[in-house]
């Protein structure tokens, strides 16, 4: 690729990245909906408000219902009380990224009423809508639509249980073993040539050299960052929810970078 091209190629990532149409999140609202066809306040929550909020917020809102008569979905519904941290309630419960509201299983006690749990319900979604990213459940949530099981956390601890570390390092190795003769195809017809090249070249050794280690650190820099945080406690679902926070200023900064190598390519080449 010539050096015009390089700097068009870059110009143009810059102001892709920068277009405010992607620093903006998707503003939509998913919520999982647990509940019984036998239960009273469910269907009157059925018929008298989730209407009028499914034609409040249009295609902005998307209510997954769930019936706990099913054993499948009622054990769902146990597998998210747990992942929220609730002790086990009455329907309806219903959850989103960010958090849940239910029927307690005493309502006098709780005064709970219907009403009261559509306002909260109203609550949730915007809260849902205006923080534009997923919350602290949400690779949890989102898994669970996605594969319609919470197998996901039984295949945890399967892994747990039953895999050691020995296991780990051998995967790791003959998984990036086959990544790498299966990339060679793409990444080798620049990286090859040009290891050849140095090898042949006279004087410009060390030079070559610099310039080929600075590539690979830059390449493997971001995976030894995500190693580093994990081997020190920071979890998926914690790391997720900090990169979808930041995801603006981290395409912001992006764009920032493929401008500035725009500028140097220009003023050097």
């Amino acid at each position: 690729m010539n050096i015009p091209m390089r700097i068009f190629f870059s110009l143009f990532l810059g102001l892709v990245l920068l277009c405010p149409a992607h620093l903006d999140a998707l503003e939509r609202c998913v919520l999982l909906y647990f509940l019984d066809n036998d239960c009273p306040d469910c269907k009157k929550l059925n018929t008298s408000y989730l209407p009028e909020l499914s034609k409040k917020y249009g295609t902005r809102l998307e209510i997954v219902k769930r019936d706990t008569e099913k054993t499948a979905d009622f054990e769902a519904m146990m597998a998210f009380e747990a992942e929220y941290g609730i002790k086990p309630q009455d329907v309806p419960e219903i959850y989103s990224t960010h958090g849940v509201i239910w029927k307690p299983k005493d309502t006098k006690a709780a005064g709970w009423k219907v009403e009261t749990f559509a306002k909260e319900l109203n609550a949730l979604i915007e809260k849902e809508l205006v923080s534009k990213t997923s919350g602290s459940h949400g690779t949890f949530f989102d898994a669970y639509l996605k594969a319609g099981t919470t197998g996901v956390s039984a295949a945890e601890s399967i892994i747990r249980n039953n895999v050691r570390t020995y296991h780990f390092i051998l995967g790791a190795a003959v998984a990036g073993t086959a990544v790498s003769l299966l990339e060679l195809a793409c990444t080798g017809q620049v990286y090859l040539p040009t290891v050849l090249f140095i090898i042949g070249a006279r004087g410009l050794e060390l030079k070559a050299f610099i310039l080929l280690v600075g590539y690979n650190l830059a390449f493997i820099a971001p995976l030894v960052a995500v190693l580093v945080l994990f081997w020190f406690g920071t979890g998926d679902k914690r790391l997720s929810a900090w990169l979808q926070k930041q995801g603006a200023m981290i395409k912001f900064a992006m764009g920032i970078l493929f401008i500035a190598l725009a500028i140097l390519l220009w003023y050097f080449g």
